[in-house]
């Protein structure tokens, strides 16, 4: 399984987007999982769907935070980037 990862600037999408992610917490010394995120509709790439990515520095923004991700649903790839149903961040 390829490790999967999410850009955000200040907590939000900034590829295409401006969803709000949840984002993981560190309690007692343990990372807790953020929330998981659904999208409804017809997933298609650069289109509608939650988009992720195997290359994280090939989306760098400035000001940018990758979140390493995990996914459900993902229906299609293209390149070094997946659309999925569902995913949060780890």
């Amino acid at each position: 399984m390829k490790k999967l990862y999410k850009i955000l600037v200040d907590g939000k999408s900034c590829h295409g987007g401006d969803m709000e992610w949840s984002l993981p917490v560190k309690k007692n010394g343990k990372w807790t999982p953020g929330k998981w995120h659904t999208v409804k509709g017809d997933l298609s790439i650069c289109s509608n769907g939650i988009h992720l990515t195997t290359n994280p520095y090939e989306w760098y923004k400035y000001g940018c935070v990758a979140f390493e991700a995990e996914s459900k649903g993902v229906k299609e790839w293209s390149g070094d980037k997946c659309v999925c149903r569902s995913a949060r961040l780890i």
